[in-house]
C-alpha cells in the first residue's frame, strides 16, 4: 500500500508541476487557453483540465505543448 500511495503522490505532484508550468508559459507569452489550444490542436477545455490538475497528458500532448512554447518536455515537467 505504501508504494501505491507514493506513486499517487508522485502523480499528483507531476500534474501540479505541469499545471503551474503551462500557466507560467502562457503568462510569459501573453496567450489565452484558447490560443494555446489552437497552437496545439487541442481543445480549450483540455487545456483547462491540464491547468487545473484534472488530466494526465500523454507524452504526445506534452510534446505538442512544448513545441508551442519553444521549450522541451522536461522544461514543462520540472
Amino acid at each position: 500500500m505504501f508504494i501505491i500511495n507514493s506513486m499517487e503522490e508522485q502523480e499528483k505532484q507531476l500534474r501540479k508541476n505541469i499545471a503551474e508550468k503551462i500557466r507560467m508559459l502562457r503568462a510569459r507569452d501573453h496567450i489565452s487557453q484558447e490560443c494555446l489550444a489552437d497552437k496545439t490542436n487541442l481543445t480549450q477545455a483540455y487545456i483547462y483540465k491540464l491547468e487545473n490538475e484534472l488530466a494526465n497528458p500523454s507524452i504526445y500532448v506534452m510534446q505538442k505543448i512544448a513545441n508551442a512554447f519553444g521549450v522541451t518536455v522536461n522544461d514543462i515537467i520540472y
